[in-house]
């Protein structure tokens, strides 16, 4: 749409492999499209279906790979334009492609850049949706810790461990990186363990020399 900024030549930010095909929804800004330039062009040069193309492959780029981004082939754009014929497609190309630029992507598996299709409205939306992921997954992450650390408090609850470990946060986080980072189910015997591996307990679930000996191993 007008006045986006320019990205050609751009590296897209998102790497080969990164989609989101897994979604079957993306946000689109309505009040910017109905105010647009492109809207009012297609509009009254009679291009509706031309303008449609356009918002189809918009909406096709969010699940392609990477997300955001378009194949740089004819005939493969037409088959996402839902073309029936290459020249079709042509009769459609210049204003569904509006917008649209030569980026560079990068191949992770290779560390060689190829050439896609990029937009700046995808850009914009695929940068959304990859924040909003990431979000949703930083609030999923800390939920489970959450549950975790309540069954770890537990256990050691029954072993005994004093009032003051079980309410010092360092030691109650170190424990859930732990288990997080072993995958070690938890139990009595593997909470056990680590606070002898980890916090120099004895076998009896006591610090080694006292309080004061425990605050030096965790400091």
């Amino acid at each position: 749409m007008s006045e986006a900024p320019s990205i050609s030549g751009i590296r897209w930010p998102l790497l080969r492999g990164e989609t989101l095909s897994n979604y079957d929804w993306h946000p689109f800004h309505h009040h910017r499209f109905m105010e647009s330039e492109f809207l009012a062009e297609i509009l009254l040069t009679g291009q509706r279906a031309q303008g449609f193309t356009a918002m189809l492959l918009w909406s096709v780029s969010i699940n392609q790979d990477p997300a955001g981004t378009l194949p740089m082939s004819d005939r493969h754009l037409a088959v996402l334009a839902r073309c029936a014929s290459l020249a079709e497609w042509e009769e459609m190309r210049d204003i569904a492609l509006r917008g649209w630029v030569t980026v560079k992507v990068e191949d992770p598996q290779t560390g060689v850049d190829f050439e896609r299709l990029g937009h700046p409205m995808t850009l914009a939306i695929v940068t959304e949706m990859i924040e909003r992921k990431r979000s949703n997954k930083a609030k999923q992450t800390a939920g489970k810790d959450r549950q975790k650390m309540v069954r770890i408090r537990k256990k050691m609850m029954g072993l005994k461990v004093g009032r003051e470990i079980l309410e010092n946060p360092m030691v109650m986080n170190r424990l859930v990186r732990h288990f997080n980072l072993t995958g070690l189910h938890v139990t009595d015997e593997n909470v056990k363990q680590i606070l002898v591996e980890e916090f120099g307990f004895d076998s009896g679930v006591r610090p080694f020399g006292g309080a004061n000996s425990f605050t030096r191993t965790t400091s």
